[in-house]
């Protein structure tokens, strides 16, 4: 009888074991060598490794003609992707109605409406008859989230923008330059945003990129990074943010980009064993893409009268000693829109009541998947029972 820590079993992992992203001795030792033996501490446009790095993520890509401006952070550079392409104040914005609050957020901070849809369950990404429904001479822009780094319905959607000549923004926060087969992403929109914080795949601890297909928008973000001042003009010209990356991050993310094949395939491998492991389950379902490069393994409750045991799982789970994301990504009205009627989002709201994210970079090791497994057997041997031993 498989029992949980709490009713005098053993825990699934006799230690919590670390499972944070660490930044290698030779990303280090290669951003170092970028860097050289001293930095001279110029203004913004003179950082020459930024630039490199923004160079090289574009090229990694498979469009041509890409122009990347690198931001602090995804926040920043989903606010600067909609206000170069001209989104502002008033503007009606359609954007999925689950995900994380960044989305919704930087659509209240630049006075835009966003107008939300139901996603797919199959992907968690906006459903495209939902955003066909929604289209009205209104919108303004299509903000497409990738959600756990799924594609979704991403092509079906980009066609349904340019017939309606609608720029389309992509949050690709949990996504990367290539994908699990080693084949440059096709940037679909007219602007994408890329995540480098603590949790991604290519991480400086923070930081994000945008990546616009017209360079009128691209010299637009770049004024708008560095405090509204116009490179072309030599003078400020307008508002502006201090959104600016650092040389030390553009160095180490430059590191990793040489190395990107390599951490894909690693978190490939943690995503395939998951999968083997848990698709049988009774009591969780776990979706499954083989092109995708997925940022976290997610596991969904299947059983709709269990979603109430959802913050009960997640505790056993902590007792187990079972490393796990446990960020809110919420149904995005909720945040902002206390009047919203949640009822029009059904498939956002039964992803939010039900999912559990798990880790797959590259610290995480054969031994805390089995004890992830070991501890889900035992939660669905409490609950629901008929769990092999």
């Amino acid at each position: 009888m498989l029992k949980l820590f709490i009713e005098g079993g053993m825990q699934s992992l006799e230690s919590a074991l670390s499972h944070n992203r660490v930044l290698e001795k030779t990303e280090l030792e290669h951003a170092y060598a970028l860097l050289g033996d001293r930095i001279e501490l110029t203004n913004y446009s003179n950082r020459k490794v930024v630039h490199q790095f923004e160079i090289e993520f574009c090229n990694a890509l498979a469009n041509d003609d890409l122009h990347g401006v690198a931001t602090n952070s995804c926040t920043s550079a989903l606010k600067i992707a909609l206000l170069a392409l001209g989104i502002g104040a008033g503007d009606e914005v359609i954007v999925p109605g689950y995900g994380y609050i960044s989305d919704a957020s930087v659509l209240e901070e630049i006075g835009a409406i966003p107008k939300y849809v139901d996603i797919n369950l199959k992907n968690f990404c906006m459903d495209i008859e939902s955003v066909s429904k929604a289209v009205s001479e209104k919108t303004k822009a299509i903000l497409f989230i990738h959600m756990f780094g799924f594609s979704g319905n991403v092509i079906a959607v980009s066609k349904l923008a340019k017939k309606y000549s609608i720029p389309l923004i992509e949050d690709i926060a949990h996504g990367t330059v290539i994908n699990r087969l080693g084949n440059p992403r096709v940037i679909h929109g007219d602007a994408a945003c890329f995540s480098f914080n603590q949790t991604k795949i290519m991480s400086a601890e923070e930081g994000g990129i945008v990546v616009f297909k017209r360079i009128t928008n691209a010299l637009k973000g770049k004024s708008l990074v560095d405090n509204g001042f116009d490179r072309q003009l030599g003078h400020f010209n307008g508002i502006g943010y201090s959104y600016r990356m650092t040389s030390f991050q553009a160095a180490v993310l430059l590191a990793q980009l040489a190395n990107i094949h390599e951490k894909v395939e690693k978190w490939g491998q943690n995503y395939e064993m998951y999968y083997e492991m848990l698709s049988s389950f009774e009591l969780f379902a776990t979706p499954y893409n083989k092109d995708d490069v997925i940022i976290y393994f997610p596991v969904m409750v299947a059983d709709p009268s269990q979603f109430d045991n959802l913050n009960w799982i997640k505790t056993m789970l902590d007792f187990e000693n079972i490393p796990f994301m446990n960020t809110n990504d919420e149904v995005l009205p909720k945040y902002l829109c206390n009047d919203f009627n949640i009822s029009v989002l059904k498939n956002s709201e039964i992803v939010a009541k039900s999912n559990i994210k798990f880790l797959l970079n590259e610290s995480i090791q054969m031994e805390i998947i089995e004890g992830c497994v070991l501890a889900l057997k035992k939660i669905q041997n409490r609950l629901i029972g008929n769990t092999p031993e």
